[in-house]
């Protein structure tokens, strides 16, 4: 587990280039951020694209967050 800079900072490793993060809460939920190539951070719509968007709730934003596969969102888990 880690907290949003962690997880970020982590993203912009190159090994880390196609995964993404979410909070540990949102499992199941198939959503999740990634950082596109200019790395802004985009919330994923689908396998093909995402949106700007960050949530509403500051306790999502300071919690624990994990770096996940898109499959592994993708497919709910």
């Amino acid at each position: 587990m880690m907290k949003l800079h962690e997880a970020i900072e982590a993203l912009l490793l190159p090994e880390n280039n196609e995964l993404w993060i979410r909070p540990v809460g949102w499992k199941g939920k198939k959503d999740a951020f990634f950082l596109h190539d200019d790395k802004r951070a985009l919330k994923v719509l689908d396998g093909r694209g995402g949106s700007f968007w960050m949530t509403y709730n500051v306790a999502t934003l300071t919690g624990d967050w994990e770096i996940v596969s898109p499959d592994t969102v993708l497919d709910g888990e």
